[in-house]
């Protein structure tokens, strides 16, 4: 059974660490954003099988470091990751979620809502630029502002 949870400033990010040390080849997986971001980290039958951390920028989420080991992908382990970090951009009255992401993962990213926005600039030439408009996604008027 798949348990998510969310991590905060002050909390003990080793999971996270665990998870990101499976699915990225890199010796800085710990990064400065990480104490000021709010982290989501998925559990099944208590293992870190999963994270993904939203930051807060000019009242924007911006999510990232978004991961999934690899025996668990293809198993709708992402999709409940996404969801919950949504989740929390919703209740945080977020408009809208900014991401980057490969080719390879637009489609997974596109299922869920998130459409692609045309950048003009190269600045990120290996990344797609992805939005998710969170006001039309829930319906929202007005709630939060």
């Amino acid at each position: 059974m798949l348990e998510g949870k969310y991590l905060l400033f002050g909390d003990c990010f080793d999971d996270i660490i665990q998870v990101r040390n499976q699915c990225i080849d890199s010796r800085n997986v710990v990064d400065l954003m990480d104490s000021e971001a709010i982290h989501v980290i998925v559990y099944e039958d208590k293992e870190p099988i999963a994270c993904g951390r939203m930051l807060i920028e000019n009242d924007k989420a911006i999510f990232d470091h978004i991961y999934v080991i690899e025996n668990k992908r293809r198993n709708k382990v992402g999709d409940f990751t996404l969801r919950l970090l949504i989740e929390k951009a919703n209740v945080m009255c977020f408009g809208e979620i900014e991401l980057r992401c490969d080719e390879n993962n637009r489609k997974f990213f596109e299922s869920l809502g998130f459409v692609e926005v045309k950048e003009p600039s190269n600045t990120y030439m290996d990344s797609i630029k992805m939005i998710l408009d969170l006001d039309s996604l829930f319906n929202k008027k007005n709630c939060c502002k």
